[in-house]
């Protein structure tokens, strides 16, 4: 008995509901691949899978089971209806799997028709969490061939339909990062991890003996001074073997090459080579199994597939794993992973020339031939399937809270609106989403342009609506949001919890009376309060005493307020701001010494005592300069933040700023105010000025830009390495929610 109480109890099985247009053994691509070799790879005791598909052949059964999959097939086996009837009969199918089985998620294979399927499924079952996965490689235009490319008609009946499923997922897996920016460019509301389709090492990499390749070359009539160029694809538009072909025309005759794989130009590939007089130097092989492809691999020269668009391309890791240099184009996901002249080579798109010219390039050199070799190889390693199944599981299938809640984020301001609390709110929500929890965003639009006290009523009557039946309001500040939504608690009693950011009475004080006192003293001062001033206290005073909970992100605000609003503690939490892992950002090559500055140019943010700094530090050296990016473009921001000298932000006190830790991300060297709550964080990592004293920062400025100064202040920089990830802080602010 003491024994059974000391072990740990067994993890439940997940049950896995998937849907995917096609699968075993009627047609057989990427996807099918990916979903039968990561389902076999995940043990029966850890999840079970059952399929809902389309049937599309008659030969096919209504039911079967291959490997871990259990697969129920729809339709009424022709490929053409079965493919446009699935979102009518898989729903069905899934209904009542569902009433038998209680699936604890359900798994999207692509957005195509049967992703239709899994948005009615979970707009029934908005409980059960919604994986999605995007393997596709063509690009979502080519979806213009089912209304004849008529691009008014892909608008109203196919793109609303596509897009469904973007709007209600849980989560999403992309097999490269070319098909998570196109995720994102669907207005996808979840988190989004890269998981790539793996290869099967074992069969990929391993060797043959020399007899047995020289009975497949004698079978392919291959001779034994030729030169053989190797593609596995299929024959569609998008892989251009097309090219491959007339690159012989370049290449001396020597050179042969196999084409393994089928598909709807098949024939006028084959026309192709008579007509251009090539067909005694091309082998079109048709379908080979799985199994044998490594040993075309291992018998061949250079593996080419010039693609037009790819969503990732695991032929092209097939190869890398077999030991044969790749080359390939500079599109979609295949710059994830092939890096010119280290782990393959480049050609230019839809260029035969080009081709045959990286083809002679591996002749000739050797040396670069046997770098790329080796390279690719170690590469590969990282793709097994036994590693991607594992992500899987623990990335895509794992962590969705067993309890979904609704939750309402009030924010003042979102994306496209640039400001921390907008990118807060909408990281934040991406994360509780992604763990299986229902997110409603309520900001300002319109309103945000009346008149104070018409517009918080006017956002409270909008709040109040998407607040029925919600778990908890969380407010990101105290005022604008913070009052209408206090008004929806005293209503309806929901949960409210105010995450405080920054502070408004002090901003507005600071902006109003241009005066130059730190956050850190400013409530000494309350006798210098205006009317308007004593009455935004008595409202974020009030507002703070009557919440469930109040979250700071650091130490130095929580104990500014509780003295000032004489808080009750054991309300108080503490949720640190986003640390941003390390980013990977490619190495530029400074030009000059210039130091960034960026935000709104308001009184607190000290950019005249910065300006007034700077224009004495020059004196000294003129060799610095100062880029300032007011208001700026988050993504052009991003950009000059990876490429300026080091980035400086005097404020005259900054509560947790985003932009400091944005740079830290950067592993850029920095000055930031000493009136910030992260000092204690990150004090070891950068320059911290008093923003009174123009010396101060005009030393540091001059400190910094000393060239042995500057390596030791981006040694401590990139020491720097704590993290905290909006996946923790969705975390922790659901534990203080159940809590309250």
């Amino acid at each position: 008995m003491k024994l059974m109480k000391l072990m740990k109890p067994k993890a439940k099985s997940l049950k896995i509901l998937i849907f995917s247009l096609a699968y075993y053994p009627d047609f057989v691509g990427g996807a099918e691949v990916a979903i039968k070799e990561i389902t076999n790879r995940i043990p029966p005791e850890e999840a079970s899978f059952d399929m809902v598909t389309a049937k599309r052949n008659f030969k096919q059964k209504r039911f079967e089971k291959l490997g871990n999959v259990s697969i129920y097939r729809v339709g009424l086996g022709f490929e053409f209806l079965d493919k446009f009837s699935i979102p009518i009969f898989g729903f069905i199918k899934a209904f009542f799997l569902e009433r038998k089985n209680k699936y604890d998620l359900s798994w999207c294979m692509m957005a195509n028709q049967v992703s239709v399927t899994a948005f009615f499924f979970k707009f029934f079952y908005k409980n059960i969490p919604l994986v999605l996965t995007i393997q596709e490689g063509d690009e979502e235009e080519y979806l213009k061939r089912y209304v004849l490319g008529n691009n008014f008609l892909y608008k109203i009946f196919i793109r609303p339909w596509h897009l469904m499923v973007f709007r209600l997922s849980n989560r999403a897996t992309a097999i490269s990062f070319y098909l998570k920016k196109r995720i994102e460019r669907n207005n996808f509301k979840g988190t989004i991890e890269i998981i790539p389709n793996g290869v099967d090492l074992k069969n990929f990499s391993k060797n043959f003996e020399v007899a047995e390749l020289e009975t497949l070359k004698n079978e392919l009539g291959i001779k034994k001074d030729e030169r053989i160029i190797i593609t596995t694809s299929r024959l569609v538009e998008k892989n251009a073997v097309e090219d491959v072909i007339l690159s012989l025309k370049h290449l001396p005759k020597k050179y042969r090459l196999l084409i393994l794989g089928m598909g709807h130009l098949s024939y006028k590939l084959q026309n192709l080579t008579e007509r251009e007089s090539l067909y005694n130097r091309v082998n079109f092989l048709g379908y080979v199994q799985k199994e044998e492809i490594p040993k075309y691999l291992k018998l061949s020269d250079v593996f080419v597939r010039p693609s037009i668009s790819e969503g990732m391309g695991n032929s092209f890791i097939e190869a890398m794993a077999a030991g044969i240099p790749v080359i390939a184009t500079p599109v979609g996901g295949i710059t994830d992973f092939l890096k010119d002249k280290e782990t393959g080579l480049f050609c230019q798109v839809r260029n035969p020339e080009s081709i045959a010219l990286k083809i002679k390039l591996l002749e000739k050199d050797n040396d670069l031939r046997e770098s790329i070799i080796a390279k690719a190889k170690e590469l590969s390693r990282g793709y097994s399937w036994d590693l991607i199944a594992k992500k899987m599981l623990n990335k895509a299938f794992s962590g969705f809270s067993k309890d979904s809640k609704r939750i309402i984020i009030a924010t003042g301001i979102f994306p496209p609106k640039v400001g921390g609390p907008a990118y807060y709110a909408l990281n934040l929500s991406k994360e509780l989403r992604g763990l299986g929890h229902r997110v409603s965003i309520v900001t300002y639009g319109w309103e945000s342009k009346l008149p104070s006290g018409i517009r918080h009523i006017t956002y409270f009557i909008k709040l109040f609506a998407k607040s029925i039946r919600a778990d908890f309001i969380l407010g990101l500040d105290t005022l604008s949001v913070g009052l209408p939504s206090a008004w929806v608690k005293r209503i309806l009693g929901t949960k409210f919890l105010i995450r405080t950011g920054g502070d408004f009475l002090w901003e507005y004080f600071i902006q109003k009376e241009q005066s130059e006192i730190l956050l850190s003293d400013f409530y000494n001062h309350k006798d210098s309060f205006s009317k308007k001033s004593w009455r935004i206290f008595n409202i974020t005073r009030y507002l703070l005493h009557n919440t469930d909970a109040l979250i700071f992100s650091t130490k130095y605000q929580e104990d500014i307020f509780t003295k000032a609003y004489d808080l009750k503690t054991e309300k108080n939490y503490i949720v640190e701001n986003n640390y941003p892992v390390k980013l990977k950002a490619k190495s530029y090559k400074l030009k000059a010494k210039n130091y960034l500055w960026a935000g709104r140019d308001i009184k607190l943010k000290n950019l005249s005592g910065l300006k007034k700094a700077f224009k004495k530090a020059q004196k000294e050296n003129p060799g610095i300069s100062l880029d300032i990016m007011l208001d700026p473009n988050h993504d052009l921001l991003m950009e000059k933040m990876k490429k300026c000298y080091a980035f400086i932000l005097p404020s005259l006190s900054d509560i947790s700023p985003n932009l400091i830790l944005r740079a830290i991300s950067f592993n850029k060297p920095f000055i930031c105010t000493r009136e910030t709550g992260i000092y204690d964080r990150v004090k070891e990592a950068g320059l911290f000025v008093n923003p009174l004293d123009i010396d101060d920062i005009k030393e540091k400025i001059l400190f910094l830009a000393d060239d042995n100064n500057y390596e030791e202040q981006k040694r401590k920089v990139e020491n720097f390495d704590f993290k905290h990830s909006y996946k923790e802080i969705a975390r922790e602010i659901l534990k203080i929610a159940d809590k309250v």
